[in-house]
């Protein structure tokens, strides 16, 4: 006797049905991984402009601090020039008033 296979139809719409729910999920995911490198993207520009400003901030910084280094430096020589010259006006009193 010859064998008769029969295929139900349902299994068939059935493996069709998950295919195309497969195929769905697919595109989804690569939507949702698509706008995920994007916003990766966009996150590493955004540090690497942080990292610039950054950079830039530091600089502004050390050539702030080079002045201020500068004007300390100023500050006491004359400081120092003021006090020689408050020394030299006592002895110069001291003798006036010793004469």
């Amino acid at each position: 006797m010859p064998e008769c296979h029969f295929v139900p139809s349902w299994p068939l719409s059935q493996n069709e049905s998950l295919e195309r729910q497969l195929r769905e999920v697919e595109e989804n995911f690569s939507l949702e991984t698509g706008g995920y490198q994007d916003t990766i993207a966009r996150l590493e520009e955004d540090i690497h402009n942080m990292k610039d400003e950054m950079a830039r901030h530091l600089r502004e910084y050390q050539d702030l601090l080079n002045v201020k280094m500068a004007l300390d430096i100023e500050i006491a020589t004359y400081r120092k020039l003021l006090e020689g010259e408050e020394s030299r006006y006592r002895v110069v009193t001291l003798l006036a008033l010793q004469e």
